[in-house]
């Protein structure tokens, strides 16, 4: 991985830790989305 994408992805998991602390019930939506997304694959 180049260090841009690095960066990248760290920004992305600081948006999404502010986004838990900020808004945790959507944040939970979020996260069940994302799982049953992967239960279906």
């Amino acid at each position: 991985m180049s260090d841009e994408s690095n960066t990248l992805k760290a920004q992305t998991e600081a948006k999404i830790a502010a986004g838990r602390k900020g808004n945790p019930a959507f944040m939970k939506g979020v996260d069940e989305s994302i799982a049953q997304a992967k239960s279906f694959q």
